[in-house]
C-alpha cells in the first residue's frame, strides 16, 4: 500500500501475521504495543522506509526474515531485558551493521550474546526505571513520546513514556 506511512499495532492483536506488511516501502515508523506476543515471518520484510521499530516487552518470538530488507532502519528498540527468540535472518546484514539496538541497560549483556541480537554492531542501554504514577487535576496530557523521542498516539503501556502536558510541563512516566 503506497499511502501507508505509519504502522501502529496493538489492542487485541497478539500475532502479526506472516508477510502482513511485506514490501510496504513508504511507511517510516513502526510501533508495536503491548499484547503482541509473536511477529510472523516476513511480517515487515522489505519495508525499506522504516527508520525505527519499537518492539514491546510482550513479544517472545520474531519470525524468520521479519525485518529483512527493511534497510532504512536506524533504530531497533526493545522494551524487555529478555531477548525475544529470533533467528540470524530476522534482520539482514545492512541492518546489523547500521542500526542502533536499544535495550534496557540490565539486559544489554544478554542481548550481546543472544542469537540474532549479537549480530548488531551498535548497542545502547537505557534506564527503564522511573515514576510509576502521577495525579494531576489542572493539566492533561497532550503528547506522548518514547524515551528516544518518537511520537506516539497514546502512552505505551509497560514502558517509559515522555508525556507533554497542557501547561507545558514534561514528565517521564511508566504506564
Amino acid at each position: 500500500n503506497a499511502s501507508l506511512r505509519r504502522v501502529n499495532l496493538g489492542g487485541n492483536m497478539t500475532y502479526v501475521n506472516p508477510g502482513l506488511f511485506k514490501g510496504c516501502r513508504n511507511a517510516y515508523s513502526n510501533i508495536l504495543y503491548d499484547g503482541i506476543i509473536e511477529i510472523g515471518e516476513n511480517a515487515f520484510n522489505g519495508c525499506a522506509g522504516f527508520d525505527n521499530v519499537q518492539i514491546p516487552g510482550t513479544v517472545t518470538k520474531i519470525g524468520d526474515s521479519a525485518f529483512a530488507g527493511s534497510t532504512g532502519l536506524t533504530e531497533v528498540v526493545l522494551w524487555t531485558s529478555v531477548p525475544p527468540a529470533a533467528q540470524e535472518n530476522t534482520f539482514d546484514e545492512v541492518i546489523y551493521a547500521n542500526a542502533l539496538l536499544a535495550v534496557p541497560v540490565d539486559g544489554l549483556d544478554t542481548y550481546k550474546s543472544a542469537t540474532c541480537w549479537k549480530n548488531f554492531k551498535n548497542y545502547e542501554g537505557y534506564d527503564n526505571s522511573g515514576i510509576e504514577d502521577i495525579t494531576s487535576e489542572d493539566k492533561t496530557p497532550v503528547g506522548y513520546y518514547t524515551v528516544f523521542g518518537i511520537r506516539s498516539d497514546r502512552p505505551i503501556e509497560g514502558q517509559m513514556n515522555i508525556v507533554v502536558f497542557s501547561d507545558g510541563s514534561v514528565k517521564k512516566i511508566k504506564y
